[in-house]
């Protein structure tokens, strides 16, 4: 195997966490611009915050689904590692659950109290879902250079 092919799933994971991110940060800047006088159009607000969320949940989902059990399969001493994650993945879809129903009351009506919590929201999402990917990364680098699946799997595998 060569060193770029050694490689390929770590950089894969990376390209796919910071794909996510700039997806939170469109949603974040699309609650942002939110007012009672000027709500955004909801087209925008479910393209990046709606968006956002079902990505999240499909890229953990795919993880869960595919990843990991082969990750556990070459490395079955990062099975409490690969538990640890999952157990982020459940943290983190209940707070994609409860920011979707802050964004259903945006979508009825911006009132300072509900943007107020999307943005509370927001703010724990994103340092949950860095903490997570920067985690994730780091405890998987080593498994992920040795992953014997080939990078064309990408969408099965990350979710992307």
């Amino acid at each position: 195997m060569t060193r770029e092919r050694a490689v390929a799933w770590a950089l894969e994971l990376q390209a796919a966490h910071h794909q996510l991110e700039t997806q939170l940060r469109d949603a974040r800047a699309e609650v942002s611009r939110l007012t009672p006088a000027q709500p955004s159009p909801q087209g925008d607000l479910l393209v990046h915050c709606v968006g956002f969320c079902k990505a999240l949940q499909a890229h953990h989902e795919s993880e869960d689904d595919h990843l990991f059990p082969l990750i556990v399969e070459q490395d079955p001493a990062l099975t409490p590692t690969i538990e640890a994650l999952k157990a982020d993945h459940i943290r983190l879809a209940g707070l994609l659950g409860e920011f979707r129903a802050i964004l259903d009351q945006l979508r009825a009506a911006v009132s300072p109290q509900a943007r107020g919590e999307a943005d509370r929201k927001l703010d724990v999402l994103h340092r949950l879902v860095a903490d997570h990917f920067a985690s994730e990364e780091n405890k998987l680098n080593r498994a992920l250079h040795a992953l014997q699946e080939p990078p064309d799997h990408r969408r099965q595998l990350l979710g992307l």
